[in-house]
Formats: structure tokens, C-alpha cells, sequence
């Protein structure tokens, strides 16, 4: 990982005080650099159903077995980058290809609809302008 990209990532959210108020804007040469690191995004606007179709594509190319392998590498280099990836795959690895409003859950904690509801997974029917940053910070 570039360590001036996570540098970057990480002083647009957190200060010696905590978490930032109104974390800096997405915008200039250093977060163009993150961004070029693949650390930092620009705002995402997708809808569920286009996500899912994307997650069914990326099973197909991210084995179970390079996610264990990556998980197994960051033991013994301590690039706990690398770590997150299990979690990811194993929480999405058996979601069935579904539509938004397939299925209505009976009793929705993550989603209204039933098969992310169902895996634990958080869902919206869009998101418009999704900051991925926040969440790649965390």
C-alpha cells in the first residue's frame, strides 16, 4: 500500500482530536493522487440491482482461494489491507443473483427486501453519490 495515498485518506478524516467535522474536500493533487493509488474515490451512483449483478461478476473472478491466500500473506507481512477481503467475500459469496424488490422481508434489520436482508447485508434500491471514501477510511 502507497504510503502517501493512505496518508492522505487518512488525514482527510481524522485529526489528533478525533474524526473530522467536515473532512477535506475530494478534490486536488493530493487526493487525485490517492485516487491514482486506488485508495480514494470519486463519488459512486448505482442502483441495487446493478450492484449485484457486478458482485456475481467479481465471485467469478476472486476464488475463495486468492482471498484465503491474500488473508493467509498479510500474516506474515502484516498488510492488514489485505485482510478485509475475507469478510467481503465470505458475507457476499452465496447471494443469489436478485432484484431490489424480489422479495419483501417479512422482518427487515439490514434491508427491506429479503435476500440481503437474509445475508446481513445492508441495501438500498440506489445510491446517489455514495462517498466510498468514508468507508475505505474505516
Amino acid at each position: 500500500m502507497d504510503k502517501k495515498a493512505k496518508k492522505i485518506l487518512m488525514q482527510t478524516f481524522w485529526s489528533s482530536r478525533g474524526w473530522k467535522s467536515s473532512p477535506l474536500p475530494f478534490a486536488g493533487e493530493d487526493y487525485d493522487y490517492a485516487k491514482n493509488k486506488g485508495l480514494m474515490f470519486d463519488p459512486i451512483t448505482i442502483g441495487h440491482d446493478e450492484l449485484i449483478q457486478r458482485l456475481q461478476s467479481l465471485h467469478q473472478e476472486v476464488t475463495k482461494e486468492r482471498v484465503a491466500d491474500a488473508f493467509l500473506h498479510s500474516l506474515s507481512t502484516r498488510q492488514v489491507h489485505l485482510r478485509s477481503a475475507l469478510s467481503s467475500w465470505a458475507l457476499t459469496s452465496h447471494q443469489p443473483l436478485h432484484t431490489y424488490e424480489e422479495r419483501r422481508s417479512a422482518l427487515p434489520n439490514y434491508s427491506s427486501y429479503g435476500d440481503c436482508n437474509h445475508a446481513g447485508i445492508q441495501s438500498d434500491r440506489d445510491y446517489l453519490q455514495a462517498d466510498l471514501n468514508v468507508l475505505n477510511f474505516e
